[in-house]
């Protein structure tokens, strides 16, 4: 760096480090894009607290073990749990 940093200026990070939290930033953005489309995670429809509690830990449940069966099936991507439900 030729010049002293800004006050206001952010610091880089390295670039494996970056790569790293786009990572795990994508599988993340992934499981939530998934859980709202597919597992219609917004919509509950409870009457108590515990029934929305058992609503988002069965849909939870339902969306762990879809990665898990495409662990089992030996799909190189598990993150495609559409796949399970329409198969190509």
């Amino acid at each position: 760096m030729l010049t002293n940093p800004r006050q206001n200026q952010k610091v880089e990070q390295p670039a494996e480090r970056a790569k790293l939290i786009n990572h795990f930033r994508q599988i993340i953005e992934t499981v939530n894009g998934q859980l709202a489309q597919q597992f219609k995670l917004e919509i509950n429809r409870a009457h108590s607290f515990w029934g929305l509690c058992s609503r988002l830990y069965s849909k939870l449940a339902g969306h762990t073990l879809s990665i898990y069966l495409n662990r089992l099936l030996g799909k190189p991507d598990c993150l495609k749990i559409k796949a399970l439900a329409f198969p190509i």
